[in-house]
Formats: C-alpha cells, sequence, structure tokens
C-alpha cells in the first residue's frame, strides 16, 4: 500500500458484507426468549419505570406499567411512545402480549415496522400478519404462540446507508420470533406504513398505538458496531487494520469516507499477501478500493493513489450483467481463484459466497 495524502487522513480500509449478524435460528420450535439483560445492555424497560421513553410530542408518556409491562394507552391511534435516545446499529430484545384482536407495532428508527399482531398460530402467515415486515414482507415461518401469551422478538437492525442525501444501501433486519428465524439479513427498501420518511439522520425505536392494550416488557438493546475488531498491525507498512461492517462497496466506501479514510487501496504483492493471510477466510470475499464506475474500463482506487499493481483472476475483468461490474472483490480461501480479484455488482458474490463476511479498515 502506497503512502495516502494527508488529506485522507492516511487512513486505508478493506470491506467485507455481513450477511448473518447472528447464529442461526435458536430453535425449530416457538419458544420464548426471556433472558435479562446483559452486561453493558441498554435497558428500554426493565418493569418499573418509563424514563427511557417520551410520547410523540417529546412529552411525559401515560402509558401504565402493570405487573411489570408497560401497556398501550389507546387514544384513537395517536399515542405512540418512543425512546428518547435515537440508535443505530443495534440488536433489540422486547417481549410482548397481544390480547385477543390485538394489534401493535415495533417501529426501527420510528420507519420501519415489524408488526406485531393476534395472528393465527397455524397456517401460513401474510405481510401484515404478527412477525412481518409491514407491508414488505411475510415471516419466514409461523412462530406465534397465540392470544395472550407472552412472546419475544429478538432483532438485529443495521440503518441505512447514506452519502450526503443519497442512500448507498438499505436499512437490513433480521429477526428472531420466540427463537425461530423469519427473517434472515432482509433488505428493506422504502419506510413502512405510518413509519417516518427515509433520511440520513438516526432514529428513535417506537411501540405503536394502534387501538390495542398490548403489552410489553424486557426491553434492551445493544449497539452493533460498524468496526467489529481490531487493530492488526503490518510490520511491513506501519498500518493498523480494523474488522467493519458494511453491506455493500458504495456503503462501504461511504462509512469509510465518514471515518476518515477510503476502501483499501493495493499497490504491491506483499500488501496482498499479508491482508489475505490475515483477513482472508471461508465465506469471506473483501472488497477493496478499485473500481471503474466513473468510467468504464479504467479502474482507479477510490483513495485516488495511482494504480501499480493488479491481481486479476484469469478472464477478470470481465464485467458481465450488463455492464454493471464494477467493483472489486478479493476470492475467499476455499475458492478456486483464492485471493485472486474479481469485478463485481455492487453486492456480495452471493452466488459464489456463503455465510458469515466482515470488512476492514486501517490506520497508519
Amino acid at each position: 500500500m502506497k503512502t495516502i495524502s494527508s488529506a485522507l487522513s492516511l487512513v486505508c480500509f478493506i470491506e467485507l458484507l455481513l450477511t448473518t449478524p447472528f447464529p442461526a435460528s435458536l430453535s425449530a420450535a416457538p419458544v420464548p426468549n426471556l433472558n435479562p439483560p446483559p452486561p453493558g445492555a441498554l435497558v428500554l424497560f426493565d418493569g418499573t419505570n418509563t424514563t427511557a421513553w417520551v410520547d410523540a410530542a417529546d412529552g411525559t408518556i401515560n402509558w401504565p406499567v402493570t405487573q411489570g409491562a408497560l401497556e398501550v394507552n389507546p387514544q384513537g391511534n395517536t399515542n405512540s411512545i418512543r425512546t428518547a435516545s435515537v440508535l443505530q446499529d443495534f440488536r433489540l430484545h422486547a417481549e410482548f402480549l397481544v390480547p385477543k384482536g390485538g394489534n401493535s407495532g415495533i417501529y426501527l428508527q420510528s420507519r420501519y415496522e415489524i408488526q406485531i399482531f393476534d395472528s393465527p398460530t397455524n397456517g401460513i402467515l401474510g405481510s401484515s400478519d404478527c412477525g412481518a415486515i409491514f407491508g414488505i414482507r411475510a415471516p419466514d415461518a409461523n412462530a406465534g404462540l397465540g392470544t395472550n401469551t407472552w412472546q419475544s422478538f429478538d432483532i438485529v437492525f443495521r440503518v441505512a446507508r447514506w452519502s450526503g442525501a443519497s442512500k448507498v444501501a438499505d436499512a437490513r433486519v433480521t429477526l428472531d420470533w420466540n427463537s425461530v428465524r423469519v427473517h434472515n439479513d432482509i433488505a428493506i427498501t422504502n419506510s413502512t406504513g405510518a413509519g417516518d420518511v427515509e433520511g440520513p439522520g438516526a432514529g428513535t425505536l417506537l411501540l405503536q398505538d394502534l387501538g390495542s392494550r398490548v403489552r410489553f416488557r424486557n426491553i434492551w438493546c445493544q449497539p452493533v458496531p460498524s468496526v467489529l475488531a481490531g487493530p492488526i498491525f503490518n510490520p511491513a507498512n506501519g498500518h493498523r487494520y480494523y474488522l467493519l461492517d458494511s453491506n455493500n462497496w458504495s456503503a462501504a466506501e461511504a462509512e469509510a469516507v465518514a471515518l476518515g479514510g477510503h476502501l483499501a487501496t493495493i499497490n504491491e504483492v506483499a500488501e496482498q499477501d499479508w491482508v489475505f493471510a490475515n483477513f482472508g477466510a471461508p465465506g469471506r470475499a473483501l472488497w477493496i478500493g478499485l473500481t471503474d464506475k466513473a468510467v468504464e474500463g479504467q479502474f482507479r482506487w477510490s483513495s485516488g493513489e495511482p494504480v501499480s499493481y493488479l491481481n486479476w483472476a484469469p478472464g477478470e475483468p470481465n464485467n458481465l450483467f450488463s455492464g454493471t461490474e464494477n467493483f472489486t472483490q478479493i476470492y475467499p480461501p476455499e475458492h478456486t481463484r483464492a485471493g485472486l480479484w474479481n469485478d463485481a455488482r455492487d453486492r456480495i458474490l452471493a452466488q459464489l459466497v456463503s455465510g458469515t463476511n466482515y470488512a476492514i479498515f486501517g490506520v497508519v
């Protein structure tokens, strides 16, 4: 890796996509997860007070706390509550009890609704049933436990990524409903239902008043950081590398810029070998900063550095898919082209790679 200009704060990045935010379904049959908050979690409701919440007008909420549960106080569908603090990427645990005919929802960032509804416990559910991403996607399985029974949602949510006013990656959600995986890393392309309009700003968590006395308890969350691990020091060039989470090349580059750098520039064999030895792993396809998005066929580093080294696989770059392969990945170790470069579309190569993927950035 060559020296990066001072205007870029001497920061470099490598990118991988996180496709499995937490382990596979916890149970084959619906069993509510009633675990208490882990150490360090942000407790939003512990059964005793509502200090973490405000009403829609930022005032004191008037939902009653009854037998350790926070109960919707219906007022013509206008009495929803939201967290006083904003949340970014997070893991959320919430338990809920739906009365007969009950209807509510949990709005992630106040934009994207995970439906709570008194749905049947057998049969196929739709996009307005319990566990649905409301109006967009039905749950993959019916994990409901029925009316007046405590149930659980465990959610991993990643906010949409923005470059200025332009969205470069959709919000994504994984949901375990009563310990059964019903959505796995699903892109949410727009706000849902009565959600706020999408935008680059942070958002709150909202519990919906939809006219019925749904109850909530044991609500807590943990941040899911973009920077997942590191630093790992490369003694050959003095750079420190970190693990970063992002959804695709454009989102990764936007996040890298926000953190003070760019996706990684690799301009020598030693750098390539070190990166692959330290970060290559089964199921990991590594984004790097090489792109011909601006001018087809003219690959440039996003850092602005000159191109002095390439490591294309045979036949690459081939610019398939109607000329949309404008971004560069390093094939993972299990691939027949392990360590070589491939031009790709602005997403993970799902047909080539499965499993969990990560991202890396480094600082001089």
